[in-house]
């Protein structure tokens, strides 16, 4: 689904400053209607705070751009193979990855390190695997557990890090208590169906803090920092009902998302202003989870990902980004934030060693 609505803040989008490419200019006077058309396709997508929208979003921002690709392309008369979107690997080969990846963790002792160094040597190894949008909701007849080591969007990425931290932390190479952390991860109460899933950040947080996973650090971090306070109202879900396959025509399950959004009202959040970033570098432990604040209406959280400590004392930080079609680390927090006009700021959640 392309938010058409959406186009103004996109211009204003790190991922988004490429999008008037000088050749697309070149091939198309500006205010030609096919430049036009085209503009407004490439500039239609999002990071978005809610799982299916951050996912649904993006994944419309990386086809936006094939297809200009390919017009140019055609016009250039240069042939271009289509990319075909990635697909969830058979559970077998998903476990003989987690096998993998549990003999490599053993081999280099890593469940002896402290946990939030574990978290990020297993998110290094994920560095350069392609961001995919939309994992989750691949298949909307049902709501299968996805796992996926070779694909990501942003919180994908946070949750199967996590949850193979644990796992490394524990000393347990059972693939089935894998499923089982990271479906207690994704879920309220571990209880798998679309409408227990942690759409919202709001609930990832309050969910993950409750079973002492995580804690939400953001209060102590930004003392001195000037610290603000969300006033977000989280319905985007329920005012957006069409953009989600599993709510059109399902009324139950519909409810069950506005009874989601009428629980979490109320719920006090606080940010770091963006611009403040570089003031908290001291007081941020490399391993912590990252969510950015956003202005857009109906929504909490834009992005998330994971702090990488540099050896300059400055601070990274590590994320599947929709822009760059991969995982990576931006070198600098407060330079890449401050270049998305629709972030304004962090929240900073720290791990708990299971």
């Amino acid at each position: 689904m392309v938010y058409e609505y959406y186009i103004s803040n996109h211009l204003l989008h790190t991922d988004m400053k490429t999008a008037t490419s000088p050749s697309l200019s070149a091939l198309f006077p500006v205010f030609s209607p096919l430049y036009i058309i085209l503009l407004m396709v490439h500039l239609t997508a999002c990071q978005d705070p809610t799982r299916g929208q951050m996912a649904k979003i993006e994944e419309v921002n990386r086809n936006a751009k094939a297809v200009t690709a390919a017009l140019e392309n055609k016009l250039n008369g240069t042939e271009m193979v289509p990319e075909t979107p990635s697909s969830t690997s058979e559970n077998s080969a998903q476990e003989a990855a987690f096998k993998a990846l549990m003999t490599w963790a053993t081999s280099q002792q890593l469940g002896t390190r402290p946990f939030n160094e574990i978290l990020v040597e297993v998110g290094k190894k994920f560095i350069g695997q392609p961001y995919v949008g939309g994992l989750l909701d691949k298949d909307t007849s049902k709501e299968p557990l996805v796992v996926n080591f070779s694909a990501f969007d942003c919180l994908l990425l946070v949750e199967t890090v996590t949850a193979l931290s644990t796992q490394i932390a524990r000393n347990d190479t059972n693939y089935q208590n894998f499923e089982a952390t990271l479906r207690g991860i994704r879920y309220k109460n571990g209880k798998q169906g679309y409408g227990t899933r942690l759409h919202y950040f709001t609930d990832w947080i309050l969910e993950n803090s409750v079973h002492n996973r995580i804690k939400d650090v953001t209060k102590e971090v930004g003392q001195g920092a000037g610290l603000v306070q969300s006033k977000q109202t989280l319905n985007f879900m329920s005012t957006h009902r069409g953009s989600y396959p599993q709510l059109i025509g399902n009324d139950a399950l519909y409810q069950e998302i506005v009874q989601m959004e009428q629980r979490l009202k109320g719920v006090q959040l606080f940010y770091i202003p963006k611009t403040n970033l570089r003031k908290i570098y001291n007081k941020l432990q490399a391993g912590d989870i990252l969510a950015t604040a956003t202005n857009l209406t109906g929504l909490d959280v834009t992005h998330t990902g994971f702090v990488v400590a540099n050896p300059d004392g400055s601070k990274g930080f590590m994320h599947a980004s929709s822009g760059s079609g991969k995982v990576k680390i931006s070198p600098d927090l407060q330079e890449y934030s401050m270049g998305i006009k629709a972030q304004v700021g962090i929240l900073v959640l720290r791990p708990i060693k299971p």
